[in-house]
């Protein structure tokens, strides 16, 4: 519950601005050693432990943004709401699909990465199945009320997982397509 507390301390000094001037950085430790800062505007905290260990967020400004972290393990990144290109998905998008880009992501760590992409199409879930169906090896579907699940695998040995979900009464079919690539 400390970190609670000090996360809630912290929020307000942000919210307050503490005297601080426009632009300046807010930052609080506790008796451990363990330390935030946050830029007044909130689009930037970075929380540092006693120890070393770090953790940075960074807001895009849009409702997305990058948590980066650095402890002994290695660095891990991980970005919401933000568009990448197919070849860092491994797969095509679904052909005439719109981005939903505030369902996107993508994370690195020191033991793989991870590419999710979301998108909506006006195309019935089994014809979104079909078409990732094709392009996976090993691919295994699970359909229920008419909303399709898929996995499987890359020629590179990635595992795939995709969804073609619709809302009833929507017109629109959402498309998941999750990547995961382990190192080796």
């Amino acid at each position: 519950m400390k970190g609670w507390n000090l996360i809630f301390v912290i929020a307000m000094l942000a919210l307050s601005g503490c005297g601080a001037g426009a632009g300046d950085n807010v930052t609080v430790q506790d008796a451990q050693g363990n330390k935030v800062t946050t830029d007044r505007d909130g689009g930037k905290v970075t929380v540092e432990g006693a120890k070393g260990e770090k953790a940075t967020f960074e807001s895009d400004g849009k409702g997305g943004g990058t948590v980066t972290s650095t402890t002994p393990e290695g660095r891990q990144s991980m970005t919401s709401g933000t568009s990448f290109p197919e070849s860092e998905l491994g797969l095509p998008f679904y052909p005439g699909s719109t981005e939903k880009p505030e369902g996107s992501f993508k994370s690195e760590s020191p033991t793989g990465s991870s590419h999710m992409s979301v998108r909506s199409t006006k195309d019935e879930q089994a014809k979104v199945a079909a078409f990732y169906k094709s392009k996976l090896k090993d691919p295994t579907s699970v359909s229920t009320n008419g909303n399709e699940m898929l996995t499987g695998k890359l020629p590179d040995g990635s595992n795939v997982q995709n969804t073609a979900t619709r809302e009833e009464g929507q017109s629109e079919t959402t498309i998941g397509v999750l990547v995961v690539r382990e190192k080796h």
